[in-house]
């Protein structure tokens, strides 16, 4: 180390009676370097499309024709599978693919690698391997809320303003103006039996499953609002479905970020629940030792937002607080 210091990169220092260097060859660069652009965020979703532009590079004085071609993962598309590419003499050229993955693929793998080749007409072949995250698909019920104030039953004709509570007029406009513009939700109310929830869908014999008639969701990233779930403008809760699958046997960390209440089921078990506000991280709240199974696992969470907002996260790890994330899960389409 120090002798490859003062030999390279230091003028003012010498070391006497030191040994020659061995002479350390700088590896040869290929005759095409690959590499690659996305156009938007690196992930996809079950029914998504997203572009890539593939770029060669030509590090040689003469020109070159190659064959460009991409690898993708099973069941998945792309509209040009390869090309003829050819390249002047320490020139670039760029080739624009765009890959989708079917509304009917079966299970979308959260870590995906696809292989860019360029096979130079008469010489070697370069690959260069690259990555689109996959999105965490859930099934999304809702919105669910109740009115402000209680209604009974009206004959035809009949006027609610008498149920409207106030024991002077500033409460009754209050809760007049509230039953007409607001709602309520309670995380206890079970606006869905989530017993109803098989543990494992069945596709094979379509078995009825309530979760296969929610709305297929993709997330793409940790941190979920019920506001990108639903437009639905006041107070409500939603319900999300994900079928997990666990590639083995794991006992792990679960961290979850809020900023509403909550509920999380697991295989139909209650393992985590929340009834405050909070302002998001995404270590709200802790569950620790987790025992999460090889083969498909059933998540359910139910989502508050009682206010403009609310945030969740849900991260399965290796351990507690700041410890490396899962990424080799993968979400069966319920659709399929």
């Amino acid at each position: 180390m120090g002798l490859h210091f003062t030999e390279h990169l230091s003028e003012n220092v010498s070391i006497e009676n030191a040994p020659k260097p061995p002479v350390i060859a700088e590896p040869a660069a290929p005759p095409v370097v690959i590499s690659v652009e996305y156009d938007g965020m690196p992930a996809i979703g079950i029914g998504d499309a997203r572009r890539v532009s593939i770029a060669f590079a030509n590090t040689t004085d003469e020109a070159i024709t190659g064959m460009a071609s991409l690898a993708v993962p099973e069941g998945w598309l792309v509209d040009e599978s390869s090309t003829t590419v050819g390249l002047a003499a320490n020139a670039t050229a760029s080739w624009d693919v765009a890959i989708s993955v079917p509304e009917d693929i079966a299970v979308l793998q959260e870590t995906n690698f696809l292989t860019a080749t360029f096979a130079i007409d008469g010489g070697e072949t370069v690959d260069y391997r690259f990555g689109l995250i996959g999105a965490a698909v859930w099934q999304v019920f809702g919105p669910f809320w109740q009115n402000r104030v209680k209604m009974p039953h009206l004959e035809l004709g009949e006027s609610y303003y008498k149920h409207i509570p106030g024991s002077n007029d500033e409460e009754y406009a209050d809760n007049g103006r509230a039953y007409h513009l607001n709602t309520d939700v309670d995380i206890n109310r079970e606006y869905m039996d989530v017993s109803g929830f098989p543990l494992h869908s069945n596709p094979e014999t379509q078995v009825p499953d309530a979760a296969r008639d929610g709305r297929l969701v993709n997330t793409y990233e940790d941190k979920i609002s019920v506001n990108d779930l639903v437009g639905f403008q006041g107070p409500c809760a939603v319900y999300m479905v994900r079928r997990l699958i666990c590639p083995e046997d794991r006992t792990l960390g679960i961290h979850i970020g809020h900023t509403d209440a909550y509920k999380l089921w697991i295989n139909g078990k209650l393992v985590s629940e929340r009834d405050n506000v909070d302002w998001w991280t995404a270590e709200n709240a802790h569950i620790l030792n987790f025992p999460l199974a090889q083969g498909e696992n059933t998540v359910v969470v139910k989502l508050v937002r009682r206010s403009d907002k609310a945030d969740f996260s849900l991260i399965f790890a290796r351990g507690s607080s700041c410890t490396e994330h899962y990424i080799d899960f993968a979400s069966r389409n319920p659709n399929a």
